[in-house]
């Protein structure tokens, strides 16, 4: 999502994404813009977990409230 399509406020509306290059190691960017892509992917992995968590959380009151007898 960062890289292919852009979308990140730091690494900015840019897409890095070449088709003709989709199976190579090649990367058309730097070390250092890799760094900060890595960054941004783990942000959003993170922030994506806790929100999970979360609502697995608050939800799990009515979880246990489901009748376990359906299969």
């Amino acid at each position: 999502m960062v890289s292919i399509y852009g979308m990140n406020e730091r690494i900015g509306n840019i897409s890095f994404y070449d088709p003709q290059n989709e199976g190579s190691f090649q990367k058309p960017y730097s070390e250092e813009t890799g760094k900060l892509i890595d960054e941004e992917v783990k942000k959003l992995s993170d922030t994506a977990y806790a929100r999970a968590k979360a609502l697995i959380e608050e939800k799990k009151k009515k979880y246990a409230l489901l009748p376990r007898n359906c299969c």
